[in-house]
């Protein structure tokens, strides 16, 4: 059984996955009817998709080089984690028909189509997009009935901060890499395309994804707790001047004076704005969010400062 490594998974999903927070944990190797087996899971949650990060020059040579035979296939095909729905999406802004062939595309229509892909919010009805691998190799069809899949579905999400139905994939703009290494992995047919339901993988596969959930979920707490702060004191900062200033008028006090005190006060109050998370999450003074995670500052993940 070789497993792919923790630090390995956070450095590749760092590289592929756009994202402003990575978690990876690996579970001891267990057994199931006599075969070693070791459950491996990555989580990246946030961050800005590719498309909007693309530029005209390059849109226009992807679209060149394209074998799609229709523009929403293009799409799909070309940005990972897109989708039918999200393809839709960016046709209707860009008002270009979905069977369009690519490479006859007018430059009015280029322009159209770059200016949807920028500004269309795909986040919007996300569900999370699973990646499962078995002995470092991809499962890419029989998602359904994969044991990887079932797992996911069946996880509570909603206990770290995620949406979700009953019996579906949590919403919002997460990515779940999960891998078997095992000398012998229980497919479910000869196509090798879906991991069987053993309890023992299950199992496994369950206390993963909960350990990279409790993660997420420490850190998506500390992120609405830093936001919540940060409106606090901008509401106080709103009204400072107008109490110093009436104040001062009651009592005769300095109003400088007073402004200042009244600013030392909120800043205290509001101290939680101010907390700074490093590159591996550890930059909290009160919480740790344990090892093999990585916080993407907000401006490289292209999210901005802005609550």
């Amino acid at each position: 059984v070789v497993p792919i490594g923790e630090e390995s998974i956070l450095k590749g999903l760092r590289q592929v996955v756009p994202g402003e927070f990575y978690a990876a944990a690996t579970r001891p190797p267990a057994v199931y009817r006599g075969n070693p087996f070791q459950i491996e899971v990555g989580l990246v949650h946030g961050g800005v998709a590719p498309v909007h990060r693309i530029t005209r020059d390059a849109l226009v040579e992807m679209l060149e080089e394209s074998d799609a035979r229709t523009l929403r296939q293009f799409l799909i095909n070309t940005f990972n984690g897109m989708g039918p729905d999200g393809a839709d999406k960016i046709l209707a802004a860009a008002k270009v028909g979905t069977r369009v062939s690519p490479g006859r595309l007018k430059p009015a229509n280029i322009d159209h189509l770059h200016h949807a892909l920028k500004e269309v919010n795909l986040s919007e009805g996300q569900t999370m997009n699973v990646l499962r691998y078995a002995n470092r190799a991809p499962l890419q069809f029989q998602a359904g009935g994969c044991a990887i899949t079932q797992t996911v579905m069946s996880t509570n999400w909603r206990s770290y901060g995620l949406s979700q139905s009953r019996n579906s994939l949590p919403s919002g703009p997460v990515t779940v890499m999960v891998h078997i290494a095992s000398v012998w992995v229980p497919f479910t047919n000869e196509s090798k395309e879906a991991v069987a339901s053993y309890p023992e993988i299950q199992k496994e596969l369950r206390l993963a994804l909960q350990s990279v959930g409790r993660k997420l979920g420490m850190y998506l707490r500390r992120r609405m707790k830093v936001r919540h702060e940060g409106q606090r004191r901008n509401i106080f900062l709103r009204y400072i001047g107008e109490v110093a200033t009436a104040v001062s008028r009651v009592n005769s006090a300095d109003r400088d004076k007073l402004y200042e005190q009244l600013l030392e006060v909120a800043k205290k109050r509001t101290a939680e704005a101010d907390v700074k998370l490093n590159d591996r999450g550890k930059a909290i003074t009160d919480e740790d969010f344990g090892d093999n995670v990585i916080i993407v500052p907000p401006e490289e993940a292209g999210l901005g400062t802005g609550g």
